[in-house]
C-alpha cells in the first residue's frame, strides 16, 4: 500500500472472543453503506466463518489480513489492493479475540493490535 495513512479505516476490537465484534462490525459496514460510503471489509487471521457474515451484509468479498502467513509489508500491499480494486471510501477491519491476543495467547504477534499496529490503523476496543 503506498501510503496507507490516507486510506481511511478502523480496527474493531475486544477485550475476548464473543464480544461482540463481529455484531458491531456488520451493523457498522450497515451503517456505512447507508450513509452512502463505500466500505470494505477485512478480518483479521485466517477466520473464513466472519468474512461470510461481512459479505453478506456488503454484498463484496472481504478479505484476510494475516501476519501470521504473511510480511508486513504485504498486508499492506493486499489492504490497498482491495481497497482500490472495490473503489472503496473506508475500510472497516474486524479484530480477533483479544486486542492482544496473539500466537497462542503468549505473544502479541499476529494479532489484532499487531495488525493495527502494522497497517497504523486506529482501533476501537469494544468492551463486553
Amino acid at each position: 500500500m503506498e501510503n496507507n495513512c490516507s486510506l481511511p479505516r478502523i480496527l474493531l476490537g475486544a477485550t475476548g472472543s464473543g464480544s461482540g465484534k463481529t455484531t458491531i462490525t456488520c451493523g457498522l459496514l450497515k451503517l456505512l453503506q447507508r450513509a452512502g460510503r463505500d466500505p470494505i471489509s477485512f478480518k483479521c487471521g485466517p477466520d473464513y466463518i466472519d468474512p461470510m457474515f461481512h459479505k453478506e451484509v456488503l454484498g463484496i468479498n472481504s478479505r484476510n489480513l494475516d501476519l501470521f502467513f504473511n510480511e508486513e509489508d504485504t498486508v499492506r500491499m493486499l489492504m490497498g489492493h482491495h481497497y482500490r480494486k472495490e473503489n472503496a471510501n473506508i475500510a472497516v477491519i474486524e479484530g480477533v479475540m483479544g486486542y492482544y491476543d496473539g500466537l497462542g495467547g503468549t505473544s502479541v504477534t499476529a494479532g489484532s493490535y499487531d495488525l493495527a499496529r502494522a497497517t497504523r490503523t486506529p482501533a476501537i476496543l469494544n468492551v463486553d
